[in-house]
């Protein structure tokens, strides 16, 4: 297992012996070899002196890559060391170590600043998110070997993108309920004015019998009128039959109806006569009610008990 130390940060030295006791452990278990590589400082923190006495105490291999060629595995804050690579960019060539390497590899950060993006470990992060483009784990040592995970730029973006979407879409959502709102209020317009229409046909259709009305029609015109409305017209006359349409108009029940009284010839008024009794003979009685005309054939016996 190869474990790249990288970052100007400090931890807690138990926490941090700790930690490299574990990763080790875990490689000899995998029967793996464990080593390390420093990305080097001109400076060393204390962390860095930490890690260094601990790898030379128990015999751990370690390398350091840096920038100035007077660094030596001999003498200094790195001595100890197996080999010190002399290079310009040295996160640039551990990148390239831990890309080209056969085994398992790894970072061990060491962040000043693990939780917000300070100026000090910007080259750090941006070494760090190259790595993780590449597929290489990035455990933080000064964090109990946490792993990092770091949101890029186009995951912000697409955040965003996500975000004007579902504004897009509430807003379309906003839109058809309104349409169809308004459908609906045209529809139950469209069926009042339909049910207004029908209204004023059933009531155009319903017969306005009034007396002065009546009284403009013929004869022939009211018997003709009477019938329609099932109305037995023998034996009555013009009054007859406008007190009888008239009644029918106000609601009351109409069995056939009497004759009006002829003005008797002689000054004596003549008694009525009792009408007998016929048997096998029936009555259309209509009832008026709330604008509705019903209609039901009776014997004359029980129409008249009807009406009594």
């Amino acid at each position: 297992m190869l474990y790249v130390i990288a970052g100007d940060g400090s931890g807690n030295k138990t926490e941090i012996v700790a930690s490299l006791n574990d990763l080790r452990e875990a490689a000899a278990m995998k029967d793996a070899e464990f080593w390390l590589i420093f990305v080097g400082k001109d400076e060393p923190t204390k962390t860095d002196g930490v890690i260094i006495n601990w790898a030379s105490e128990n015999g751990v291999w370690f390398e350091v890559i840096h920038s100035d060629e007077d660094v030596t595995a001999e003498d200094g804050p790195y001595a100890g060391g197996q080999k010190v690579h002399v290079v310009k960019d040295g996160y640039r060539k551990a990148l390239g170590m831990l890309t080209k390497a056969e085994e398992d590899v790894a970072i061990l950060a060491l962040p000043i600043n693990a939780e917000e993006s300070v100026e000090e470990d910007a080259d750090l992060f941006s070494f760090l998110e190259r790595a993780m483009d590449a597929q290489i784990n990035v455990l933080l040592l000064n964090n109990q070997l946490a792993e990092l995970e770091l949101e890029s730029g186009d995951d912000e973006e697409a955040e965003e993108e996500d975000e004007d979407e579902e504004s897009e879409d509430d807003e379309e959502d906003e839109d058809e309920e309104d349409e169809e709102d308004e459908d609906e209020e045209d529809e139950d317009e469209e069926e009042e004015a339909e049910d207004e229409e029908e209204a004023e046909e059933a009531e155009a259709e319903e017969p306005v019998f009034t007396k002065a009305y009546l009284n403009k029609m013929s004869t022939l015109e009211l018997q003709s009128l009477a019938k329609g409305q099932k109305i037995d017209i023998r034996g009555l006359g013009k009054k007859d039959l406008v007190t009888a349409l008239v009644n029918l108009a106000n609601g009351e029940v109409v069995v056939g109806a009497e004759p009006a009284a002829k003005a008797p010839r002689s000054r004596k008024a003549a008694a009525p006569k009792a009408a007998a009794p016929v048997e096998g003979v029936y009555a259309l009685v209509v009832v008026h009610v709330s604008g509705m005309i019903y209609t039901r054939t009776l014997p004359v016996d029980d129409a008249l008990a009807l009406i009594a």
